[in-house]
């Protein structure tokens, strides 16, 4: 019976594998855990410092004649909520630009102004037009 055969040869090789040091197995299991809450720890803060920046973008709008927004479809992408927003979900940041295009922030087009730190936010909305 080929089956059986097969079953017992694998039992076999099983008994006769090394075991794994107790040791080495919770150093592994120890470092998974510490590069994870390090992954995570790396990527709360990256959200949060695009969090500031998009933040301080919107106080720079309002200035240039932007408004803040309710919730509603964003003109550019359709959709009540951006795809990956790295705001809260339950509230997603809208802006609207002086022409009246509701807009989720992340849906703005941003460039740099003169290679400098700070970024100059156009509406996508008015760029087709």
């Amino acid at each position: 019976m080929p089956n059986e055969r097969d079953a017992i040869a694998r039992l076999f090789r099983r008994a006769l594998q090394p075991r794994p040091d107790p040791e080495d197995v919770e150093r592994n299991a120890v470092e998974r855990l510490v590069s994870r809450a390090m992954r995570q720890r790396e990527r709360r803060e990256l959200r949060r410092a695009i969090r500031a920046v998009f933040a301080r973008l919107v106080v720079q709008l309002r200035r240039q004649g932007w408004t803040t927004a309710g919730a509603s479809v964003c003109a550019e992408c359709a959709n009540d909520r951006p795809h990956h927003s790295f705001w809260s979900k339950l509230r997603p940041q809208y802006v609207t630009c002086p022409r009246g295009h509701r807009l989720h922030v992340e849906c703005l087009h941003l460039r740099t102004i003169d290679n400098e730190l700070d970024v100059e936010a156009l509406c996508p909305r008015c760029l087709a037009a």
